[in-house]
């Protein structure tokens, strides 16, 4: 999901007058739209060079879960509640 910067709306996926793939505002018709291939390979573009440094595996790791050791010696999965306003 996006949501627009200026406005807050959401970006819904749609065809611009039945012609190409496009994501507009929801906020109004009109209020702004760009042309969908475009967007999506801006998108990959960022991702992929991101994914590509070195320290992009730290990105993966699922930060509500962690490892803690028992008073018997062994490992355990704890899930932790997400923080409010996360």
């Amino acid at each position: 999901m996006a949501v627009r910067g200026v406005c807050g709306a959401t970006v819904n996926a749609g065809t611009h007058r039945g012609k190409y793939h496009a994501y507009r505002c929801r906020a109004a018709l009109g209020h702004v739209a760009r042309r969908g291939d475009d967007a999506d390979d801006y998108v990959s573009e960022i991702v992929t060079g991101r994914l590509a440094q070195p320290d992009a595996a730290v990105l993966l790791e699922d930060d509500r879960r962690h490892t803690t050791r028992s008073a018997a010696g062994g490992f355990s999965s704890i899930a932790r509640q997400p923080t409010v306003g996360r």
